[in-house]
């Protein structure tokens, strides 16, 4: 069959329904049409003795586009065998879709009949009707037109959810990869799955729009089972260590298909960064003469370590790719404000031996004195708990780094 499209009422409706018992029920959206109640007696009403009779949707009732269905009604001939027929008005003509037969029968016995139509209605409003073809000496008999309501499918969606920050906004280096986790539950669709789901994006306040060569993995949700769990690998913003600081934001959603509805989720932002620009500034606050390297080898340090000072020469080199990839802005501004609390630590002292000396004295809480120091006077910059070398930084110590940063010696 063509795709049938929605049409206003026929112009003729003004036949009777011959002897049929109409019975309006209340029925919940996007359930099967109601089975009719039982028959009641009627008098004969052609020489066949023929009647029909069907359960009238309710004005609300819906059905999804592209999920076949069924209609139920009864029928019964007491002459020859009838034929029961279920019309669609289509552009104003009435069309058959479907039929069942209706045996003779002595007295009034109803023939149930499930009468299916097509998944090819269109979206919006559909005209119906219930006919009897003559037959022999039985005249033709047929309802009057009753509708029922067509829509899209549509998704529901749980809030999208960055593996970083949750469903809240956060930050990420520029060259840093992430995963997007969400849920989506279906209107049941009474067959297979059609819509797909993606990762969609607006980079800046832009438009969204789907993201390229990104797949959604849709697996059953343990703890919530009427959803499914999605996931996503999200690359990198950019592979460029020059790629300026940005705001994107990202969802997950429903493409627009000839049955499901474009449906979307509630979007996460993430502000990225630049990492590298991050460091010059970080650096620059209060440590502007030194200069900064990035390298991909640390010889002499850590295997660990992501920065490292160099006595004597004024130098600052951070790992790349290491600090590239740090997903949050403040661990990467707490290793260069450590490595500048290092710069302090000879501008106050010149010797490293002497900066140690006071380190021991002043920092003695740490197995580490003189890097503590340096966790602290990165503290007092960013209280946060990104403390390179761990422990933490009591109200003597704090008040120590606080004369650091003014190049004060220790007192």
């Amino acid at each position: 069959m063509s795709a049938l499209t929605s049409a206003p009422a026929p112009a003729a409706r003004t036949s009777r329904l011959l002897g049929a018992v109409i019975a309006a029920t209340l029925a919940a959206p996007l359930t099967a049409l109601p089975t009719p109640q039982a028959a009641s007696a009627a008098a004969p009403v052609d020489s066949c003795a023929s009647q029909m009779q069907y359960q009238l949707p309710p004005p609300a009732f819906e059905r999804l586009v592209g999920t076949p269905g069924t209609f139920n009604s009864l029928a019964y001939s007491q002459g020859e065998a009838r034929t029961v027929t279920l019309e669609v008005s289509v552009g104003g003509v009435w069309t058959p879709v479907s039929s069942a037969n209706v045996p003779p029968a002595a007295g009034a016995a109803w023939t149930p009949n499930d009468l299916p139509y097509p998944a090819e209605l269109a979206q919006g409003t559909q005209w119906f009707r219930l006919t009897m073809a003559p037959a022999g000496t039985c005249v033709a008999l047929q309802t009057d037109g009753f509708t029922i309501a067509f829509r899209k499918a549509q998704y529901t969606f749980g809030p999208t959810m960055t593996t970083l920050g949750g469903d809240k906004a956060t930050s990420a280096s520029t060259r840093s990869p992430m995963a997007l986790v969400g849920s989506a539950q279906a209107e049941d669709l009474g067959g297979p799955q059609v819509s797909t789901i993606v990762v969609e994006r607006s980079v800046a306040g832009s438009a969204w729009a789907p993201m390229p060569g990104v797949t959604v993995v849709a697996t059953p949700d343990a703890q919530v089972p009427a959803f499914t769990r999605l996931d996503a690998q999200i690359p990198r913003l950019s592979a460029s260590t020059k790629h300026k600081a940005t705001k994107v934001a990202y969802r997950f959603a429903s493409t627009e298909t000839p049955t499901v509805a474009a449906t979307f989720a509630q979007g996460v932002t993430v502000g990225y960064f630049n990492s590298r620009s991050v460091l010059k500034a970080a650096v620059a606050r209060d440590c502007p003469s030194t200069k900064v390297y990035f390298k991909k080898k640390l010889p002499g340090l850590p295997k660990d370590a992501v920065g490292g000072y160099q006595w004597g020469k004024n130098e600052i080199s951070f790992l790349i790719p290491a600090l590239d990839d740090q997903t949050t802005i403040e661990a990467i501004r707490a290793v260069a404000f450590h490595e500048c609390g290092h710069h302090l630590q000879e501008v106050t002292y010149t010797s490293h031996r002497a900066a140690e000396k006071a380190a021991k004295r002043f920092f003695s809480s740490h197995a580490k004195p003189l890097e503590h120091w340096a966790d602290c006077v990165a503290y007092v910059r960013q209280p946060t708990e990104n403390m390179g070398y761990g422990g933490t930084c009591s109200a003597k110590e704090i008040k120590a780094a606080k004369r650091t940063l003014k190049k004060k010696k220790l007192a």
